[in-house]
């Protein structure tokens, strides 16, 4: 599951998954496609307890979805923009006050 901030980036990232590659498909739909429950990669701009999945979530959003726990794994994208930076931190101390131990990992521009 891939949660989007917004209807916008949601609809970007659908159309970059469809033309990142030439050769490569990476299998995915939005998450009011019928065929949702039997493709990998779901996109949504909410998160509610109907899902097809449940192993990993990958945040792309500012906010924390309260419906987090229902996941094996999530994983918080976040920009360098202070905006996001701030949000993820919040989001980081929720997860803490739930008890959950958040790795941080920071990718290098390179």
């Amino acid at each position: 599951m891939v949660l989007s901030e917004n209807l916008e980036q949601a609809t970007l990232l659908n159309d970059a998954l469809w033309d990142f590659s030439a050769v490569d498909f990476l299998p995915h739909v939005m998450i009011d496609d019928p065929l949702a429950s039997q493709t990998p990669i779901v996109i949504a701009t909410q998160i509610d307890s109907a899902l097809p999945h449940h192993d990993l979530l990958i945040n792309l959003s500012q906010m924390l979805p309260t419906t987090f726990a229902q996941f094996n794994r999530v994983i918080e994208v976040v920009s360098q923009q202070e905006d996001d930076a701030n949000a993820a931190r919040q989001r980081f101390r929720l997860y803490q006050q739930q008890g959950i131990k958040p790795s941080h990992i920071v990718a290098s521009a390179s």
